[in-house]
């Protein structure tokens, strides 16, 4: 090594010679440097910087680190690297900037699929990876209640309340019947029942409107069909007696009257 060693130094190597033989001289990687010994030359060293300062970076912010180039001239080209489900860009010789939308995640018990399965949405209010456990369910498609942190909300869906054409309210409101929902829960649609509204009678019915019958000359009030017909001393007949059809009832005359 007193005469060879320079090839080691110049490597920033160290020369060991493990016998007097000559030509056994070796050059031997210095730490944190790592690689087999070079015989009679340079030895093929390496450089993880992640093994060091650089690693301990990434895994105090729950990232892993990654060393672009172990050639160990090549320092500073390190970064870390998000975790999933974490994402995030990753950034040379620093921290990187990450995020986790447990919504996101994709598995039998995580958020998003606790929320989907209860038909309510999922809302991940802080991103931070750090943040977890606090992903909120709500509900929706016209239900109501309280959002509920991890876990799915109580929701309540009253199909007579829901506005469109073809729901239950206006199914019973284009008949002029009450609507009355059962169960107003998520899980039990189309339990919805028409009713018959007074003085219309008939059988209540679900999912579709109800078949009233409405005789308008039993109606009891001064103006009503039957009472125009008694106060002139006459019988009142309703010839169709369905609720939505009204006004075709007549006074007729009792005998021996006749007209």
């Amino acid at each position: 090594c007193v005469a060879e060693g320079a090839t080691c130094t110049a490597a920033g190597q160290t020369c060991v010679d493990p016998s007097p033989v000559p030509g056994d001289w070796m050059c031997v990687c210095v730490a944190p440097e790592t690689g087999a010994a070079g015989r009679a030359a340079a030895a093929h060293c390496l450089l993880d910087e992640c093994a060091g300062a650089a690693g301990a970076t990434c895994t105090d912010a729950g990232q892993s680190c990654r060393d672009l180039s172990r050639v160990p001239s090549d320092t500073g080209d390190w970064e870390c690297v998000c975790l999933a489900p974490s994402s995030g860009a990753s950034v040379t010789a620093g921290v990187a900037a990450c995020t986790l939308d447990e919504c996101a995640s994709v598995c039998p018990t995580c958020a998003g699929t606790t929320c989907s399965d209860a038909k309510q949405t999922c809302t991940d209010p802080s991103t931070d990876p750090e943040s977890k456990g606090d992903w909120v369910c709500a509900c929706a498609g016209g239900a109501s209640g309280a959002e509920t942190t991890g876990a799915p909300a109580a929701c309540t869906l009253d199909e007579c309340t829901a506005t469109c054409w073809t729901c239950a309210g206006m199914t019973c409101s284009a008949e002029m019947q009450a609507c009355t929902d059962p169960s107003p829960t998520v899980g039990d649609l189309g339990d919805w029942m028409c009713s018959c509204m007074a003085p219309a009678t008939g059988a209540n019915a679900t999912g579709q409107a109800a078949l009233c019958d409405l005789d308008e000359c039993n109606e009891e009030c001064d103006t009503c069909a039957g009472t125009t017909c008694d106060d002139a001393g006459q019988e009142c007949v309703d010839m169709v007696q369905h609720a939505d059809s009204l006004g075709n009832w007549f006074c007729m005359c009792v005998a021996p009257a006749k007209g």
